[in-house]
């Protein structure tokens, strides 16, 4: 009976860690292969053809879908004559620093024919967020959305989107950004100004020949599309309008301004401005004398 006690805990033993080898297993996540070929593309805005760097021949680049504890494994080549890092902004890096991306602080840039693979798992994340170049101004052409799903059977924290469109702010120079910004700082000056804002890479019709380059998103009435944005400007700031019928816009302002007001009254009560009761004695009043019985009783020397 002794004898045969060692061998009932090794076996219960044994039997916990493959419970919990499994238990970890379904929950990990999976690991996902990216590459990112860098890529000389032309393309036409403003009524000119232009030649930038690209992921992939895309502009804007292409985008990732993960799910949080997902490993990411993205091989990036270089193509071009710049050099290139890749910067996943937003993403925390735990114990993968080499992995962030920025030139010559966690990592040594790509040079022309060569190529570096980051790796790097998501942890305790999820939402939208987005990659881009970083190093020098290359990041005016080179960025695109991460898109991180919660882990398989998890719920969204809202009510589940009938559909995800990310929607990345960007500007647009006519100029080769790389002399835009080496010209500022030879001068000591702030960098020009760029031609045009952009949506998801494109213009909009307020620019000339901008009339076809125009992010269109179709939505149905009743059903929740959360747009999330990401702001790509160098300069300035930008300012999203939505067009939608009068009626709708009426009621989508109430609505706002209703929600906004419960919130600050949440966050912020207001004071009790009721009257007192009868019963209390108001507080006394100050009147001041009218102006023209301020002028009758000013003495006469004054």
């Amino acid at each position: 009976m002794c004898s045969s006690f060692p061998r009932v805990v090794l076996f219960v033993l044994s039997a916990l860690w493959v419970f919990a080898e499994l238990v970890l297993a379904k929950h990990a996540g999976i690991t996902r292969h990216y590459k990112f070929d860098i890529k000389m593309q032309n393309v036409t805005r403003l009524c000119q053809i232009k030649s930038i760097v690209t992921v992939n021949g895309q502009f804007p680049g292409p985008r990732i879908v993960v799910r949080e504890g997902d490993t990411m494994l993205v091989k990036v080549v270089n193509h071009v004559q710049n050099n290139i890092t890749i910067h996943w902004h937003g993403i925390r890096q735990l114990r993968s620093g080499w992995a962030d991306g920025p030139a010559y602080i966690t990592q040594c840039p790509i040079q022309t024919g060569h190529s570096y693979v980051y790796n790097f798992t998501i942890t305790g994340q999820r939402g939208t967020l987005f990659w881009h170049a970083h190093i020098s101004w290359l990041r005016a052409t080179l960025y695109g959305p991460i898109v991180i799903l919660p882990k398989p059977h998890v719920p969204y924290p809202f009510r589940h989107p009938y559909k995800e469109v990310p929607i990345i702010f960007g500007e647009w120079w006519k100029a080769d950004t790389e002399t835009v910004i080496n010209q500022a700082q030879q001068t000591g000056g702030a960098p020009n100004l760029s031609d045009a804002f952009t949506i998801n890479g494109l213009p909009g019709p307020f620019y000339n020949c901008s009339a076809k380059d125009t992010f269109k998103l179709k939505v149905r009435p009743g059903k929740d599309i959360p747009p999330p944005t990401h702001q790509r400007c160098h300069e300035r700031r930008a300012v999203l309008q939505h067009r939608q019928p009068h009626s709708h816009r009426r009621r989508s302002r109430r609505s706002l301004r209703k929600g906004i007001q419960n919130h600050h009254n949440s966050h912020h009560p207001r004071p009790n401005h009721q009257r007192p009761p009868k019963h209390q004695t108001p507080p006394p009043q100050c009147h001041l004398p009218h102006r023209g019985q301020a002028l009758r009783h000013r003495p006469r020397h004054l």
